[in-house]
């Protein structure tokens, strides 16, 4: 007799969510003091580079110009925002779940620093997708995002002319960051 189909109870729903959950936790814990140092930490709210107000270790949500926060307010919020973009990183690439933890928690990070938006169009989400984990780590290395700058570039920015004579440059916090990036991806591969 042929075995009936099994269907997914709410008890099984709770204990397969409960592992997803498991699995961006430890990416999360994983990527956390990389992602602190990346970030840095401010304890009074400021506008970012984009004018965005921030505080504490890049957190947005809710910021208001005059804000200040305890560091243990920053520690707080800073897991909590690397919770949800490692778990937008899972949503948009699933795959994660079955690649290595250091992956999913550098995929967080990414997030977390430039956007969902940005992480859906890589080469690491791509090459993620198609199980092509030492590849999708060694993309972070060239991952940058050029900007036009306005005014004076200081000399340590890496910068050079489009074909159309348009200046374009990158950050050396930038690329240092996506060189972490990588290094930290590929240290969870050896393991």
């Amino acid at each position: 007799m042929p075995s009936e189909s099994r269907k997914l109870t709410p008890a099984n729903k709770v204990g397969v969510g409960a592992g997803i959950g498991a699995l961006i936790a430890a990416a999360v814990t994983l990527a956390l003091p990389g992602t602190r140092t990346a970030e840095g930490s401010v304890y009074h709210a400021y506008p970012d580079s984009s004018s965005v107000w921030t505080i504490c270790n890049g957190h947005t949500r809710g910021v208001r110009p005059g804000m200040t926060a305890t560091k243990a307010q920053c520690d707080a919020w800073l897991a909590a925002d690397l919770t949800d973009a490692t778990s937008e990183a899972v949503a948009i690439t699933p795959e994660l779940l079955s690649g290595p933890v250091s992956l999913r928690g550098q995929a967080g990070d990414f997030i977390l620093n430039a956007g969902a938006g940005r992480w859906h169009a890589s080469p690491m989400a791509r090459e993620a997708a198609a199980h092509r984990w030492r590849a999708a780590c060694e993309a972070f290395r060239g991952y940058i995002v050029l900007f036009r700058p306005r005014g004076a570039v200081p000399k340590e920015y890496a910068c050079k002319p489009s074909s159309k004579g348009v200046v374009y440059c990158a950050a050396p916090g930038l690329v240092n960051r996506r060189e972490k990036e990588r290094r930290d991806c590929l240290a969870g591969l050896a393991a």
